[in-house]
């Protein structure tokens, strides 16, 4: 498995014709070796290195009016202790054609990086833990006349895969908590990174982030409980949430933070929303019909400046036509389908319990796929909170109950490749219910929500394989991964009299 990313801006600073060599005459005398770049094979003088800085063969006369070709490759660090990136530095003399990146490391395969003449420097990403040892980079330029090369070497000392790199609380009398998170760009700062959706004062919409150790936060006066939050390509941020009367609103905000528009919809509790591709949005959740609720997913298209829907709904019967209850908590997209993660209820009468459903949006209709399964008068309940789609496959996350008065366990499915089958696993990580759920860089399952301890909620993370972590009473109701491949757990503290917000990071 590769463990090494790179990211740089690819920008040629060549001139035109720099990739065309000049073949030596047979009547050349001077001692030259073959370099060979693709499939063509040119002669080039060689110079050496030492310490970092190059020397050109004095043997070799350069023209009176061209400088010799050399090269110096600095590094920002020595050694590095966590995961980000080395930002290399090159400095060249004369005119170099072509430029590669060698990188050399004990435990992994030799890479050979192309380095865009005349861009200064490049960034170089470690994130993962058996990089543990010496990284050597040595870069080599060359022209038609001469080849030069500069090494540097990193220490990389990662600790060890899911320990805690850093813990952030909002001050005890701030009554904050986050509910949801989103890779997000925006205007207000540099980088691309987790934003966070929550509530301030329990009403108040209230955006933030993570901002070299330090908790950033910006309150939107305008209420919303229970946020949830997406964005798409160009930075926008999607956020709904449930109005003080009851329905639910859209909105989308630029990456400044200002509102573009905003839509209702009566009655409505939003659970999810995602992009799947630019102007179209998902949102998934329950909406109230008289006595009932029905799973609900509202798929929405941008038009002159707003959006239309109706929502696709789910609702069942049972054998005196009454409708049965539903719900969906999770959205994902799986190959070319689009699938929500939740709960429907198999009978009316309040002891008959919800089962565990994954749906799928099929020509307009929400259609049940993979359920836990159980026989009718079986009193086991389940339901799914959290859904994640990846390369390692389609897993959910959420709750089960041996017996309708049974405290909670956390259940996990691992569904088959055609969405039929799901491999139910209750009490995966004891008791509690889990919110959220991600995948480790290496495709291990990370849940976030709470364990029960002396019946009450603490705050969990469970990376699978690696220890779990427990909080303080509280919750944790999302979990993502960033750029870097750092755990960002998001949610809230409740022992205190007003909820304090709680960020975690967690290495790679």
């Amino acid at each position: 498995m590769r463990t090494i990313a790179l990211i740089f801006a690819v920008s040629c600073g060549c001139h035109a014709g720099d990739d065309v060599f000049e073949q030596p005459s047979e009547a050349d005398g001077s001692s030259t070796d073959a370099l060979t770049t693709g499939t063509t094979t040119v002669p080039v003088t060689t110079t050496t290195t030492t310490g970092g800085s190059t020397a050109v063969d004095p043997a070799v006369d350069a023209p009176a009016d061209t400088q010799p070709l050399t090269v110096e490759l600095t590094a920002n660090t020595s050694s590095i202790s966590r995961a980000g990136a080395v930002v290399l530095t090159a400095h060249m003399t004369g005119e170099a054609t072509q430029a590669q990146l060698k990188v050399r490391h004990p435990d992994l395969a030799d890479e050979s990086i192309p380095w865009p003449v005349g861009q200064p420097s490049l960034e170089y990403v470690v994130n993962r833990q058996q990089q543990n040892g010496t990284i050597a980079f040595e870069l080599v330029v060359q022209n038609s006349e001469a080849t030069s090369s500069a090494a540097v070497d990193v220490a990389v000392d990662l600790p060890p895969s899911g320990t805690l790199d850093l813990r952030l609380t909002s001050p005890a009398s701030s009554s904050m908590r986050a509910t949801s998170l989103a890779l997000a760009a925006s205007d207000l700062r540099s980088a691309t990174e987790l934003t966070f959706v929550g509530n301030q004062n329990d009403i108040e919409l209230l955006f933030g982030h993570i901002d070299n150790g330090e908790l950033w936060t910006k309150a939107i006066d305008e209420p919303m409980f229970n946020p949830v939050v997406t964005t798409d390509s160009a930075g926008n941020l999607f956020v709904a949430g449930q109005t003080l009367g009851g329905d639910m609103e859209v909105r989308k905000y630029d990456p400044s933070y200002r509102i573009y528009w905003h839509r209702y919809y009566p009655k409505a509790r939003p659970r999810d929303i995602a992009v799947k591709s630019e102007n179209v949005l998902y949102v998934a959740g329950e909406v109230d019909i008289d006595v009932h609720t029905e799973a609900a997913m509202w798929v929405t298209s941008e038009s002159g400046g707003g959006i239309h829907w109706p929502p696709v709904t789910y609702v069942s019967y049972d054998e005196s036509d009454v409708p049965l209850s539903a719900g969906l908590h999770a959205i994902g997209f799986y190959e070319d389908k689009v699938v929500a993660a939740g709960h429907a209820r198999t009978d009316v009468i309040d002891q008959y319990p919800t089962r565990a459903t994954l749906f799928e949006l099929d020509e307009g209709k929400l259609v049940p796929r993979a359920t836990h399964l159980a026989a009718e008068d079986d009193p086991q309940a389940s339901g799914w909170l959290g859904l994640n789609v990846s390369p390692y496959g389609v897993v959910a996350t959420g709750w089960h109950r041996a017996q309708l008065d049974a405290p909670p366990t956390i259940a996990l499915g691992r569904f088959t490749d055609d969405l039929q089958t799901v491999e139910f696993e209750p009490g995966w990580a004891g008791t509690g219910t889990a919110h959220n759920v991600a995948r480790h860089p290496d495709g291990s399952v990370v849940l976030g929500g709470e364990r029960l301890v002396d019946q009450t909620p603490h705050a969990l993370v469970h990376i699978e394989g690696r220890p779990e972590y427990v909080d303080q009473e509280g919750s944790i109701h999302a979990v993502a991964v960033d750029h870097y491949g750092y755990i960002i757990a998001a949610g809230e503290l409740t022992g205190a009299e007003a909820p304090q917000m709680l960020l975690l990071r967690f290495h790679p």
